[in-house]
């Protein structure tokens, strides 16, 4: 080995041992000649002579750092009984879908612990800029065309495969293909999607191409279109917040039915990255959403200020916050289109609630006191932001935000 010249112009840090460890993999051919090269290359770098010298003793620490290293090394091939000639030094790589968030995962301690796969399209694939502000889209409308026009065109795929697939494997591959091909994921193989839409996929092939295309009518198809338009950001994207309400929507809107499964699977595949995507491109200009009626839910609204103490279907209780100079307890809709109808805030503590709202199709600005509406509550009040504060600094300590209706 090259021995290193003079390091005294690259100082090396002090090394502390906290505890904390860097799991790194390298995999290294299971050839004799490759293993021991591997370990005297490492081994030579616990040799303060590899390092240089200079007055800050920086080699003596670089080789100590690596001779911790190697140690540790050497101790782990051995406690996974790799014996002296190292013929079983691997790791072996568990993989699954998660049962809960249907996202792919992988293990290397035997199934212990999962953590998220990095060969999941979520991340492999390249995010689009948001369609409306990169000028591709005028309205988060057009945006949510594109994005329908893309399922469209998923759909009409799908059925034209349920003619030629002669196995559901091969369907499910096809299938699985044609996501990434969608979502211009370039570069991964369509056996990465094969184990989430494994299952809807053979249930679509057994379902059959005659039952498939009689379940999606213009209207099935365009309950799609308005789950897209009351779910997306005006930018023409999907907030972490957006896309689990479509998930949500996609369940709970569409007709029950193994298409519909299909679909609600797919779109889970992709993941938020990929359904953004299919709203980025496309050729929608002077789209009319105007039939779609954003429904009121409030499970997908999200906390802009205050901690939470409970939520369900009907209320989210918060606790609030100091937020310069006002304590604060602020909820939003997924998107400024989506509505709901709600009574009177009740607040506790000593000072007096002051009451902020928005309404569609208003953004939601940064310090919810700048909500544009504050004036007597009333019965009922149809918004899509709404905030509670103390005036002047006095304290709020919870508050109750309750449903009343669903908008008309």
């Amino acid at each position: 080995m090259t021995r290193h010249p003079d390091t005294s112009g690259y100082p090396l840090p002090v090394p502390i041992d906290d505890g904390s460890r860097l799991c790194v993999i390298v995999r290294v051919p299971n050839i004799p000649g490759h293993r021991q090269a591997f370990i005297g290359a490492v081994n030579e770098l616990c040799h303060a002579y590899n390092w240089g010298s200079d007055e800050g003793h920086n080699a003596l620490l670089a080789a100590g750092v690596w001779r911790v290293i190697f140690d540790e090394m050497m101790e782990q091939f051995y406690e996974n009984d790799c014996g002296e000639n190292m013929n079983c030094c691997f790791i072996p790589v568990l993989h699954r879908v998660n049962p809960t968030t249907g996202r792919l995962e992988i293990s290397i301690d035997g199934g212990v612990i999962w953590q998220p796969d990095p060969d999941d399209p979520i991340y492999t694939t390249p995010a689009l800029p948001p369609p409306v502000t990169s000028g591709v889209s005028a309205t988060k409308c057009d945006a949510a065309s594109n994005g329908f026009s893309h399922i469209q065109d998923l759909i009409a795929f799908q059925s034209a495969k349920l003619e030629q697939a002669t196995t559901g494997i091969e369907l499910v591959l096809l299938i699985a293909g044609e996501l990434l091909l969608l979502i211009l994921t370039a570069g991964t193989t369509a056996a990465v999607l094969v184990p989430v839409v494994i299952g809807t996929g053979i249930a679509l092939f057994e379902l059959g191409k005659v039952a498939y295309d009689l379940y999606w009518t213009v209207d099935e198809k365009n309950k799609i279109l308005c789950i897209l338009f009351c779910n997306i950001g005006e930018d023409g994207s999907f907030s972490d917040a957006g896309y689990n309400a479509v998930l949500a929507d996609l369940g709970s809107k569409l007709t029950p039915g193994v298409p519909r499964d299909d679909m609600y699977r797919n779109i889970q595949a992709i993941g938020k990255t990929g359904l953004n995507n299919l709203c980025a491109y496309g050729i929608a200009a002077d789209s009319d959403c105007t039939d779609c009626e954003c429904s009121c839910d409030i499970t997908h609204w999200e906390i802009q200020i205050g901690e939470l103490i409970e939520r369900d279907e009907t209320h989210i209780k918060l606790q609030c916050v100091l937020y310069a100079g006002s304590w604060i307890a602020a909820i939003h809709a997924p998107t400024p289109a989506s509505k709901c109808g709600f009574s009177q805030p009740t607040a506790e503590g000593t000072g007096t609630p002051v009451n902020t709202w928005g309404i569609v199709p208003e953004a939601f600005p940064e310090d919810p006191r700048d909500y544009p509406h504050s004036t007597v509550w009333g019965a009922e009040q149809c918004v899509n932001a709404i905030s509670v504060f103390g005036f002047a600094g006095q304290t709020i300590d919870t508050v109750t935000f309750t449903i009343s209706s669903d908008c008309e």
